[in-house]
């Protein structure tokens, strides 16, 4: 007869499941700077679409609105481009300074207005 040891189990089963419930409290400090909020420029270029242009430039800028002109991408952090109020995706549109081209197929009509934005965000 084989002498049983105390720490030894023998379990037949077709699944075993096992598990240990431990709970441990871990602490720790440390500080963090200021919240340092980032400044920000917004720019407007507005005008208004004479119904075949694709081509906007500053002297199309409606008088009134600002006189930004048309500011260069690689002086602002974001462009956006507004038709007629609605946001437009960067793939149907192209800014240089100077100058803003509408890439989509159709034109927008008559006195529809154009609205260039220029976000800039500065972050010292």
């Amino acid at each position: 007869m084989k002498k049983n040891n105390k720490n030894s189990h023998s379990i037949r089963a077709k699944q075993v499941t096992d598990w240990t419930i431990r709970s441990t409290k871990l602490s720790t400090k440390f500080s963090l700077p200021p919240l340092k909020i980032a400044k920000t420029n917004i720019g407007y270029y507005y005008a208004r679409a004479d119904g075949q242009q694709r081509i906007f430039t500053n002297k199309d800028q409606l008088p009134g609105y600002g006189n930004s002109g048309i500011l260069s991408p690689d002086s602002v952090s974001y462009t956006n481009l507004f038709v007629n109020g609605m946001l437009q995706p960067p793939a149907i549109y192209k800014v240089d300074e100077g100058i803003l081209e509408l890439l989509s197929t159709d034109v927008p009509s008559e006195n529809t207005l154009i609205l260039l934005q220029f976000i800039t965000i500065y972050l010292a």
